[in-house]
């Protein structure tokens, strides 16, 4: 029996080799243990034992090659190997530099400031910065963020190369950024790209207006280069990343923000205005922008590449390009109603600091014009967030009604006779992904997951500020163990919690065998005989994480969120006199 000693204020735990740690603290340490282990080359990760694959899942990208192999064209295969040829030795320099310069106050510091880099934290705060008018400021930050996150996560299931090995190095994490993979950085691509996106406008505001004093301009540039540092090294520091996860995470949050700055403002004038058609000439109609906007989102989340583990990067993904596209439709729509971002320019009643201020109308009464916009603000929070949340509760409840009996019906129905009429060509089917389950192999509506809230697992896969305490949660279990090569823990789950769904006796056939559409990268399916052990754990009656319909559920759920978080509330808030601007 060892012990581990957690950060100041959370104390210390002691452990055997078991399945988990004991939950203690608010965040989870996982494999610090060591092995002696030179037998393998640098550039492949051996293969689990035969205990491992079947009882234990093994950290996302490290199954034997010959799995990546068999599963992914070789052309993806090729750029894993070549982008993992150094991971062992970025590994070996992580633990090296943990040995030396970790404390329980960097351990402390280092986890809890990771959550500033995450898009959780962001969807918390960016329906305020809509809510208080700062509408252009919003939409950016949205593109932004979004962008990184999708682009950032379509690499990652691209490619399947694991975070650093632990062991060698002790991964410290908060919520369930382990359970995806490791190439590229998304913390260090959303830091760099919220960073250089407020930097425009600090220096418009320096350089341009003269609106900041030359203090101010230096302290604001000087905490942003903090917070990159903060959010990056501490990647490094947490064990989560290799410096070539965060470099090349950073060079993606540098181009989605240099996308934005040449092309963003473009995109709104072009969708709110006329469109003619270069080809015939002719003026098209106003809503050709809108369904232009949707097609690319529907191309996008049927173009994300299929991982060979289960990553929840995708679901990441599709909720994230759904905002945008919700964000643009509804600029779009309350644009040609009249709302456009010329008319949302009233002022909130009341002064927030009228004590200081020396407005006369403020100073006549400054405790109540202060209570008075106090008031406001509080109200606009409640009453904007709890319209999201209703939004989301209700939505993604009468989606998962009603899709999968459409699915069925299209599946049993609708095929069928567009194939007898020679519209489609034999055994077209509803497209699937890999781990998705099609509402022809189960009955009724999506089935509640184990803790009956039908987040799947408990596994909040939809990254909503009302998921934030779920997706906290997920951190909060202590696990140290003797941890083998393989990256998975002996006797444990390598410190990982599983991503559960309900029982199933079709699973077998609904993650191996069910036919998947093409998604553009020419995957290569093995036989069942060939596939290594490593992904044989679908048997009778294991569990089933994800059903068709959450895939449309979270374009709907989250584009109605991008719809009425940046519009409709604003523009809410407006006709009841609440004023937008502070």
């Amino acid at each position: 029996m060892g012990h581990a000693t957690l950060p100041n204020g959370i104390g210390h735990v002691d452990w055997q080799d078991e399945r988990y740690g004991e939950k203690h603290g608010d965040f989870a340490m996982i494999s610090t243990t060591s092995t002696n282990d030179t037998s393998d080359d640098d550039s492949t990760v051996p293969s689990p034992t035969s205990e491992d694959s079947d009882d234990h899942p093994v950290d996302p990208g490290t199954a034997p090659d010959e799995v990546y192999d068999r599963i992914m064209s070789p052309w993806r295969a090729s750029l894993r190997r070549w982008i993992l040829r150094d991971l062992r030795a970025e590994t070996e320099l992580i633990a090296k530099m943990q040995r030396r310069i970790r404390t329980p106050l960097l351990d402390t510091y280092f986890v809890y400031t990771s959550s500033l880099g995450t898009h959780t934290f962001f969807l918390t705060c960016l329906p305020m910065v809509f809510f208080f008018g700062f509408l252009e400021v919003g939409r950016g930050l949205v593109f932004v963020l979004s962008m990184g996150v999708y682009v950032s996560s379509f690499i990652k299931d691209l490619v399947c190369v694991p975070r650093p090995y632990a062991p060698p190095v002790t991964r410290l994490t908060m919520g369930s950024h382990h359970l995806e993979y490791g190439f590229l950085s998304t913390h260090s691509t959303n830091s760099v790209s919220i960073a250089l996106f407020l930097y425009t406008y600090l220096h418009s505001a320096y350089f341009g207006s003269d609106g900041i004093s030359g203090l101010t301009y230096l302290l604001s540039c000087s905490f942003l280069i903090f917070y990159v540092f903060s959010i990056v090294f501490g990647r490094l520091y947490c064990g989560m990343h290799s410096f070539t996860d965060c470099a090349t995470g950073c060079i993606l949050g540098a181009s989605v923000w240099a996308v934005h700055a040449l092309w963003w403002r473009p995109i709104e004038d072009w969708l709110v205005s006329p469109h003619t058609s270069p080809l015939l000439g002719i003026t098209l109609p106003s809503w050709t922008g809108a369904l232009l906007v949707a097609t690319a989102c529907g191309i996008m989340v049927h173009r994300h590449p299929q991982p060979v583990e289960d990553c929840p990067c995708f679901e990441d993904a599709i909720a994230f390009v759904s905002v945008v596209a919700g964000v643009l439709v509804a600029l779009w729509g309350t644009t040609m109603a009249g709302f456009d971002d010329s008319h949302l320019v009233s002022h909130m009643p009341g002064s927030p600091f009228a004590i200081f201020t020396s407005d006369p109308t403020a100073l006549s009464n400054p405790y109540s014009q202060m209570l008075l916009w106090w008031g406001t603000a509080l109200a606009k929070l409640v009453v904007g967030i709890s319209t999201v949340f209703a939004w989301r509760i209700l939505a993604k409840a009468l989606a998962h009604l009603a899709l999968p009996p459409l699915f069925r019906m299209i599946s049993y129905k609708v095929l069928p006779r567009l194939v007898s009429i020679h519209v489609l060509p034999e055994g077209s089917g509803l497209p699937n992904r890999r781990f998705y389950t099609p509402a022809t192999e189960y009955d009724g509506s999506v089935p509640l997951s184990a803790g009956g809230d039908g987040s799947l697992g408990g596994l909040r896969s939809i990254p909503s500020v009302i998921d934030l305490p779920g997706t906290l949660q997920e951190g909060e279990y202590f696990a140290e163990a003797n941890v083998n090569r393989y990256g998975a823990s002996e006797g444990s789950d390598g410190g990982f919690k599983r991503r559960k769904g309900i029982k199933h006796s079709h699973s077998d056939k609904s993650i191996h065998d069910s036919p998947v559409a093409s998604n553009g990268f020419d995957e290569k399916r093995s036989q069942e005989s060939a596939r290594p052990k490593a992904l044989e754990s679908a048997k009778e009656d294991e569990e089933v994480k994800h059903y068709d319909a959450d895939v449309l559920t979270k374009v709907i759920v989250y584009g109605g969120i991008g719809i009425i978080a940046t519009r409709l509330t604003p523009i809410a808030f407006d006709l009841l006199g609440w004023g937008l601007h502070p």
